[in-house]
């Protein structure tokens, strides 16, 4: 899947949010910018038609740009990207709300709070992993 035109306003290290979905362990897809390839690791999303974001930072030169994603290990599939700045002292961190967990949790309180305030209980088994969205069971 190739995305043309991918415009940067200078040359610099940018922010690029990609969203995929894959439910296969260990699955992987090269990413080529201009002629320079990164393999990127996608966690699994547990089924296709779930989506997760990952956020990397990217070179871009000043004007257009050429994105190409490859197949490496297993099959993912690429909703959308998206350019969403240059990236600064903060990192990374300043393209996610809640840098600390990178928005993980914000969904759980509120279903925890409708199920409070509806006179619910349940029982969560979360899974952590090292980055992207927790698993509830």
């Amino acid at each position: 899947m190739e995305f043309q035109n991918v415009y940067a306003p200078a040359d610099g290290t940018y922010a690029l949010k990609i969203s995929y979905a894959t439910p296969m362990d260990n699955a992987s897809v090269a990413l080529l910018i201009n002629g320079e390839e990164t393999v990127l690791t996608t966690p699994p999303t547990a089924d296709w038609a779930i989506f997760n974001t990952k956020l990397i930072a990217v070179d871009l030169q000043e004007g257009d740009n050429s994105l190409l994603f490859t197949a490496q290990e297993g099959f993912v599939q690429i909703d959308y990207i998206e350019v969403l700045g240059e990236v600064g002292e903060e990192g990374l961190d300043e393209f996610v709300e809640n840098p600390k967990t990178y928005d993980n949790g914000i969904l759980l309180y509120a279903l925890l709070a409708l199920m409070f305030l509806g006179g619910f209980a349940a029982t969560f088994l979360v899974r952590k992993r090292m980055a992207g969205n927790d698993l509830i069971e």
